[in-house]
């Protein structure tokens, strides 16, 4: 099996702000379940095929969120048949709508996307970069340590700004992006990669390539909500 803030639309790199994608599924989720309480609080929900409705509403909100994120096709399409398997457990009455809200709240906290959009920029601005074959491989040893301490959370989703800070495009302070891989300078992907095996030194964090599975990441964090395997 293979962050949150939303800038304005336009132009956008291969990478979009870092903490765009997971912000925008965990947020439409968040919303969908909100709403949906609210209706079934208010007695709105009298059909006996509420649950259906309200599956389809929260799954494709989550959906469309996970489409719009930067990660591997491959990816994509692993986490969406997680998130089906939560829209029928819902139907069948194995997942509750407290359970649902928790889910999202959860969700908004996932490295999933974060550990992604990691893997995405070394393929986009590493791996046809003019880089030597060494700082390619020391490349993807560090972003590996990198996408590591995400998991274990040593570090924190604001560091993915604090270390492509030579690549951003800054109009305002909510109007951020990075550079295309085309408009970077070598040095500039340089001074990134040595931020990030920076990050990864503070926290000490093993020199040993471990192989991270995105889509697991997000299965383990739904299942340590409802306390059991979701597939």
């Amino acid at each position: 099996m293979g962050l949150i803030h939303r800038a304005k639309k336009g132009d956008r790199g291969p990478i979009s702000k870092w903490n765009d994608q997971a912000g925008a599924g965990s947020g439409c989720l968040i919303a969908a379940v909100v709403v949906i309480a609210i209706l079934v609080g208010g007695g709105i929900f009298v059909a006996k095929n509420y649950r259906v409705w309200a599956a389809k509403a929260i799954t494709l909100a989550m959906v469309a969120g996970i489409n719009e994120s930067d990660l591997p096709t491959e990816e994509k399409n692993e986490i969406i048949l997680i998130l089906d398997q939560v829209k029928e457990d819902y139907i069948a009455g194995d997942i509750e709508l407290e359970e649902l809200g928790r889910i999202a709240e959860a969700l908004a906290d996932c490295p999933a996307i974060a550990i992604g959009m990691v893997m995405q920029f070394e393929a986009s601005y590493v791996t046809n970069s003019a880089l030597s074959d060494q700082e390619k491989a020391d490349a993807h040893m560090h972003l590996n340590r990198f996408a590591q301490g995400l998991i274990n959370d040593s570090i924190g989703w604001g560091q993915l700004d604090e270390v492509t800070a030579p690549i951003q495009i800054v109009r305002s302070e909510d109007d951020t992006d990075l550079k295309l891989p085309e408009q970077c300078s070598v040095e500039e992907i340089r001074q990134v990669l040595a931020n990030v095996k920076a990050a990864a030194d503070e926290k000490n964090i093993a020199m040993f390539y471990i192989e991270i599975d995105i889509s697991d990441e997000f299965e383990r964090t739904i299942e340590n909500v409802i306390g059991r395997e979701i597939l």
